[in-house]
Formats: C-alpha cells, structure tokens, sequence
C-alpha cells in the first residue's frame, strides 16, 4: 500500500518520525534534514536508512584513453545538472595528463547546451529552485575569497530564451584546497573542480578527505591497479571506467554522513524485514539445561 501525505514536510516529517506507530524511516535528502529526522526519531528508538549527501571524487590515470575519460566525466557532473548525490563534484586527474585533461574538458564544457526540456537540442535544464541557484552563486563567491579560479562558467545565461528557468553554467574551477568550503561541502549543481594527483597513494588520500563517502570513479586501462585501489577508497559505490550504472539486484548506500543503510538488491530488501530468534528445546528428557541451575 503507498499512502501519500500532503502538507509541509516540517511538521510531517517531525510527526511521523516521532510517533512510535511508526516502525522505520527510510530518506533520501539532504544532511540537515537527515539530522532532524535522527532528532525526531530518538523519542522512540526506531529503524532508519538515511541515503544522504555525497562529494563524489573522480581519479583519471594518465593511461586512459583522453576523449573518452573527458566526455564521460561531464557526465558525471553535468547530467542533472549536477543535482546528484553521486555526482562527481571533485575530478583529480595525475600529473602527466593534467594539462590536457583540463583543456579539454573547459573547452566541452563550454559548449554544452542549456534549455529546456522538450527540446531535442537541450543537454543540460535549470536547477530546482530559485534558492538552489543562489546557494550555488554563494559557495562560488566563497570558493573565489577562498583562493579558487573559475575555468568557465559561474554565471546566470545571458540567453533570452533561458530567462524563465533557474539556470546556470556549467561551471569548472581550479586551485581549490583541501580545507576550503567547496573541497568539503556538497554544492548539489552544475560545479566541479579539478586538481592534480601523482600516485595512487595521493589519490586516495584526496578521495578520502571529506565527510561524504558515496562513491568515486576510477579510470585506467590497469584494472589490477585499479581495483587495488578501489579497495581503500572509503565509499560505498566505485566504478571502475564508467560511471552511474546501478543495478536492481546490487545494494546501494554510503558511509560516514552520506548515511547509512542500504537501498536495493537483497540487503535493501532485507532493511524492510526483522531478523527474529524463535527457540525451542527438545531435551529427549523435556528437562533443558537451565532446569538444573537452580534446581539441585
């Protein structure tokens, strides 16, 4: 049975995660909210899955194949307009190929096509909301007192066409360090910054220095390398040369405050079950152990 409550998420939300007639909660959304629905949820002690926040890391090895690796690393961050938990808001490419990569990459993202939707030419729409694409104009000017260099984008379109929507361009930046706001904190649009990395030693460590831990890519045609290196990036999804496949019968879920709990496959399925014990002695004398503690 779906039953669809209508009304202000606030006071619903608090209601049903308060109220003990409520076994379990599962959310997908932001951390804050995330937060209050642990607050709401602690007056009576209940089951959750909190599928929350990311700031998703991409690592391009200079073996890869460049066309390939640039073209499906806007993907990772422009489809949706960046509006993805998983999307991969932080791109690290190794030394040798850097300079390349981020030619290219500024250079198509440039070209990528804003409108809306019921045109076949669109490539990327507007965000959600009009405070959605100022939180994003806000952590740029805060990346820039920061020290951080817009490559392209960071602008409201021009374009008449574009003036009834909340968009925005798609915005790649540089120079950005380990312990500002927009290395740390999700920006949830159309932003990603790039930076370099030289072994794979300081590739995980980039990886994982965040709070989030959601999922990460890798790109290299050394698939041994590669899937060592999986194994010591803290996040709950890795893709290996490709990005976003999910698949009905894998589970999916973060760590760390990208939540906790597991959506789909058999463990997701299982989240909505409780595990229960039923014991049953069957002594060929119907006397169990525990007769004879008190009874001699």
């Amino acid at each position: 049975m779906v039953n669809i409550v209508n009304g202000s998420g606030a006071k619903i939300g608090e209601q049903l995660c308060s109220d003990k007639r409520v076994d379990m909660i599962s959310f997908t959304g932001s951390n804050e909210v995330g937060k209050e629905i642990l607050r709401y949820s602690s007056i009576n002690v209940k089951k959750l899955i909190m599928e929350l926040g990311g700031k998703s890391a991409s690592l391009i090895f200079d073996d890869v194949d460049l066309d390939t690796a640039v073209n499906s690393s806007l993907a990772s961050i422009f489809l949706n307009q960046g509006q993805m938990c998983t999307a991969m808001s932080r791109i690290f490419v190794q030394d040798g190929l850097y300079n390349k990569f981020e030619a290219s990459f500024v250079e198509k993202a440039k070209r990528i096509k804003l409108g809306v939707a019921d045109s076949h030419e669109t490539q990327m729409g507007p965000l959600i909301t009009d405070s959605q694409r100022k939180k994003v104009i806000a952590y740029l000017e805060k990346a820039k007192r920061e020290g951080a260099k817009i490559l392209c984008g960071g602008n409201i379109p021009a374009s008449p066409e574009l003036k009834n929507g909340y968009f925005f361009e798609p915005t790649v930046i540089s120079g950005v360090k380990v312990n500002t706001h927009i290395f740390k904190e999700e920006i949830f649009g159309p932003v990603t910054l790039l930076g370099k990395f030289s072994d794979a030693k300081e590739a995980a460590e980039l990886v994982n220095n965040s709070d989030f831990a959601l999922a990460a890519c890798i790109w290299s045609k050394d698939l041994g390398s590669a899937e060592r290196l999986s194994k010591q990036l803290n996040a709950g999804t890795v893709w290996i040369n490709t990005y976003g496949m999910f698949y009905n019968q894998l589970p999916y879920g973060g760590f760390k405050q990208s939540g906790f709990g597991k959506e789909l496959g058999k463990e997701g399925f299982l989240e909505y079950t409780r595990l229960k014990n039923t014991i049953i002695d069957q002594s060929p004398d119907s006397k169990p152990l525990v007769n004879y503690w008190y009874g001699l």
